[in-house]
């Protein structure tokens, strides 16, 4: 860290002082040269509020630094969300996300495996395994490093996509297939789920219905029956016993 106490004026002094002290390290020297402090392999003991304090005889004036020291994690890039399996369709777009902790900067490649449809030549023959998609040397400072999109998606993007993470330590990767289709799936909604289970529901109560009432028509239908039966029997007796 090298922090500068940058003041114009006549006979200047120059005093810095580390949370109200005089800066003081466990490990290490700290070297203050005129009006700059500068100290080297930086531990999180050395975080803290630094302040310079500059004056002469007309007066004094200070400024404040916040140095804030993280410990570093010595490791190669670690992928804390792999790459999943993706379906999409024909001219949508496709976002792939890799998810990628490290302490440095990573490099982040992304590539695109050969197939039938790309890194061959008109024989069949694989010129490129690998095809380049995006390039952590040729990402601007505004992009996701993670992130990739395709646009206006077509079955030659189709295939296997791998993110590839790179520091001084290292290098990790995930690797997912991209799936195109050339329509969207027809998915029953929960609207049309329920009219159709309504209507199960309705055609059943039909067919119950229909079933009793062709019940209670027979029976009426015999019970009339056999009243009219009664009626002549006692119709024949009354005669004969006139």
């Amino acid at each position: 860290a090298e922090l500068k106490c940058q003041a114009r004026g006549p006979n200047l002094n120059t005093t810095w002082f580390k949370d109200g002290e005089k800066p003081a390290r466990h490990l290490g020297d700290v070297r203050i040269k005129g009006a700059t402090l500068k100290m080297e392999n930086l531990v999180p003991t050395d975080s803290g509020n630094y302040t310079c304090v500059v004056n002469n005889a007309h007066g004094s004036i200070n400024h404040t630094y916040v140095l804030e020291v993280i410990e570093r994690l010595p490791s190669r890039p670690i992928i804390n969300k792999e790459l999943s399996n993706r379906t999409v369709v024909q001219g949508t777009n496709a976002k792939l996300q890799c998810s990628v902790i490290s302490d440095q900067v990573p490099y982040i490649t992304w590539l695109k495996h050969s197939t039938r449809y790309n890194g061959v030549d008109n024989e069949g023959n694989i010129i490129d395994r690998l095809l380049i998609i995006k390039e952590g040397g040729n990402i601007t400072s505004t992009e996701d490093r993670q992130v990739v999109v395709l646009t206006n998606v077509t079955e030659n993007d189709a295939g296997w996509c791998t993110c590839i993470a790179a520091n001084s330590l290292g290098t990790s990767s995930s690797t997912a297939y991209l799936n195109v289709t050339e329509a969207e799936p027809i998915l029953a909604d929960a609207e049309s789920h329920a009219i159709l289970i309504l209507g199960v529901v309705l055609l059943s109560v039909m067919v119950i219905a229909s079933i009793m009432a062709s019940f209670v028509w027979k029976k009426w239908q015999k019970e009339k029956r056999r009243a009219i039966d009664l009626e002549r029997a006692k119709e024949d007796t009354t005669q004969q016993w006139i």
